[in-house]
């Protein structure tokens, strides 16, 4: 399962401060007044929890600090990552194989 984090986590854990954190996930102007597009994408490295709190999700994070010199590799881990979320999960009683046994046709009820 995920684990999701709020940033206080990421400040301990990282001493990155929260200003930094707020920077890669919303881009930020640089001293030359030039945009610089914001480094952790939203639905992915992040989300908000609430109007109020954000969660990033702890892997994905572990993977964009340990991979900032080589960012392709943490595209890499991306990709893993929503092909995951692509693959359908079968839940309740779509999961039960139907096996030829176990199927009455309406003729035979």
């Amino acid at each position: 399962m995920k684990s999701f984090c709020k940033v206080g986590k990421l400040e301990e854990r990282y001493s990155i401060d929260r200003e930094t954190w707020k920077k890669w996930r919303l881009g930020y102007r640089n001293h030359r007044g030039e945009y610089i597009a914001p480094l952790l994408e939203k639905g992915i490295e992040w989300n908000y929890l609430n109007s109020r709190s954000v969660l990033y999700d702890e892997e994905l994070i572990d993977s964009f600090i340990r991979n900032r010199s080589d960012p392709k590799e943490h595209l890499k881990n991306v990709e893993v990552y929503l092909q995951s979320l692509s693959r359908p999960k079968r839940v309740g009683r779509l999961a039960k194989s139907k096996s030829p046994a176990n199927v009455v046709s309406r003729g035979e009820q």
